[in-house]
């Protein structure tokens, strides 16, 4: 996992000793965000502590002093909302494609739409992405650049590992609750 790399720095000894408790406490809310019918609300204050998670770990990896680390997650922070937008329209198409092909009544047009609307949000989310990469511009050097490359995608796939882990976890719990006396096992 990324945030258990070392810290090879005067200030890692700091660092060392908050980060566990810091990470524990910002990755307790994940299910918030991977339930689909949870309060505006939750899912804002989700959003919030992943959006720290991922601060703390750029300014770890990347070595910045916190006057940089501040400048740049405001930046990164600004672009967010597009991002939870154009991915909520992914899912959502996902969403519907999925459903009308598991009821067997996909229509040629449907398919060509929601297809259609799914690969339109991922080239969005390309250019967002696009938009993040420019933003490290004037703050980060060449070097903290091409790093911060790399180093949002693990942060984004870690993220997505941990909500998708959070589903299955409910997912699990409901089952357990649904199954016993009266409710027959889930397979």
């Amino acid at each position: 996992m990324i945030w258990q790399r070392p810290i090879p720095h005067a200030k890692g000894i700091i660092m060392r000793g908050i980060l566990p408790l810091l990470l524990v406490t910002l990755m307790l809310p994940v299910s918030a965000v991977a339930e689909p019918d949870n309060s505006d609300e939750r899912r804002a204050e989700a959003m919030e502590r992943m959006r720290t998670f991922r601060a703390v770990l750029i300014t770890q990896e990347l070595d910045l002093d916190e006057k940089t680390a501040i400048k740049l997650t405001a930046r990164l922070n600004a672009i967010d909302d597009k991002v939870v937008a154009l991915e909520q329209q992914r899912h959502a198409a996902q969403r519907a494609l999925r459903e009308a092909t598991r009821a067997g009544s996909i229509t040629e047009k449907e398919l060509e739409t929601q297809m259609k609307a799914i690969i339109a949000a991922e080239h969005a989310l390309v250019d967002v992405r696009m938009e993040q990469f420019e933003a490290t511009k004037g703050i980060l050097e060449a070097e903290q650049r091409a790093h911060f490359l790399g180093l949002m995608r693990r942060i984004e796939q870690e993220m997505h590992e941990r909500i998708r882990d959070a589903r299955q976890e409910r997912r699990h719990e409901r089952r357990g609750m649904d199954e016993g006396p009266g409710h027959p096992p889930h397979r």
